[in-house]
């Protein structure tokens, strides 16, 4: 695979947030060397490189799940998903594209060098500056790891491209495979945890104020589970294995101390009292009320509500918040009023603005409705009842 485009970087306003029109004489545009100034600045490239980051979300669930056993194509499917789904893209083909990936981490690497001249110019003080450059180098690795898992290798460049100079020095550089790939990655990641930190936001105005009503506490990426996970993808051996659940035990540990250790339920299940009957509705499960095990009437499936609460809004009840903290780990909402426009009800839905092209697999669904329950299945009519309501 060859790197053969130059990418233009054009950094967005908060396009998940904020929308603007502005017009501009060309000698009234900002120099690059003047862009990043304030601390304003930094945080603004920060939401404007997510806002460029949701237009991935398309991309990446096709190219990960299309190819595996969980989705299928319908009839309304395009040529382009048709191909995905056979693992023949065409050249052509918009899910195969690498140009968008490229685009985000040429603004994370513009964004990291930018990052380091305003903290050499103290602009920006060491505690400021962590914060904000390892986010961005988390993101820049997580989708460099996604290159690495959909086309096998890739082109490596963590420099800024300001110059033609820069794009052909790029262009000239030397693919890697996946293996070698990892090796980068997780030594990045290190270097975050050495000279950085691996923790979420914490004095960042990010996740200390709103932005259009939403919150953006679980909107940053997070880093432990990153780096648990490029560990566990390279796999050589028993330390990388070990350093996968030291990560991953560190995003289950959430607010975890000595005298409540009841916090390693979370990420496991959402369950308010932890019963169930008529006045204690599930959170998040398909289940069925307490001591009516056997009464198919009593069967309720509340798994897909995860999926339509607003998870960083803040007018939801604090009791919504509270379970989709144990559901959702790292959670970017997006709005109507904004672009980008989120892209999965048009390929999903069958009425209103869908298409219906893509749908759960024949072969999930009929995994799903011949699950054994502990109640030895329930039987009616001599079939056997799904779960599914």
């Amino acid at each position: 695979m060859k790197f053969t485009k130059y990418i233009i970087t054009l950094f967005l306003l908060p396009a998940l947030l904020l929308s603007a029109c502005i017009d501009a004489e060309l000698e009234e545009v900002l120099d690059h060397k003047n862009h990043y100034q304030t601390l304003s600045d930094a945080d603004n490239a920060i939401l404007g490189l997510y806002g460029k980051f949701t237009e991935l979300a398309a991309q990446v669930v096709i190219l990960n799940e299309l190819r595996g056993d969980l989705m299928d194509i319908t009839h309304n499917s395009s040529a382009d998903l048709q191909e995905i789904n056979r693992g023949i893209p065409s050249k052509n083909n918009q899910y195969s594209d690498i140009t968008p990936f490229y685009s985000v981490i040429q603004n994370c690497n513009d964004i990291l060098s930018n990052f380091k001249m305003m903290k050499e110019d103290s602009r920006i003080s060491m505690d400021e500056y962590r914060e904000r450059y390892s986010d961005v180098t988390a993101l820049r690795c997580w989708v460099y790891l996604q290159l690495g898992i959909h086309f096998g290798e890739v082109i490596y460049n963590i420099d800024p491209i300001i110059s033609i100079e820069d794009a052909l020095k790029a262009q000239d550089q030397k693919s890697i495979k996946l293996e070698e790939l990892l090796d980068k990655l997780i030594d990045c990641m290190e270097e975050v945890n050495t000279n950085g930190t691996l923790e979420n936001y914490v004095v960042s105005p990010l996740v200390q104020e709103a932005l259009d009503g939403y919150k953006l506490s679980d909107f940053f990426i997070n880093k432990h589970l990153l780096l648990g996970d490029l560990y566990l993808w390279r796999g050589n051996d028993e330390y990388d294995y070990i350093q996968a659940t030291i990560h991953y035990r560190k995003v289950l540990r959430r607010n975890e101390n000595a005298a409540n250790v009841s916090n390693n339920h979370l990420y496991y299940k959402c369950s308010v009292t932890g019963f169930r009957d008529p006045n204690n509705t599930p959170q998040f499960e398909v289940t069925y009320w307490r001591y009516k095990e056997d009464d198919i009437n009593s069967l309720e499936n509340h798994w897909a509500k995860m999926f339509g609460y607003r998870s960083d809004v803040l007018n939801i009840n604090a009791s919504s918040e509270t379970e989709l903290s144990y559901e959702h780990i790292w959670a970017i909402s997006y709005d109507a009023s904004f672009a980008p426009t989120y892209p999965f009800t048009g390929l999903f839905t069958n009425t209103g603005q869908g298409t219906y092209q893509l749908k759960p697999s024949q072969y999930i669904m009929n995994k799903w409705a011949n699950e054994e329950q502990k109640n030895n299945l329930f039987l009616m009519d001599g079939v056997k009842t799904p779960l599914l309501k």
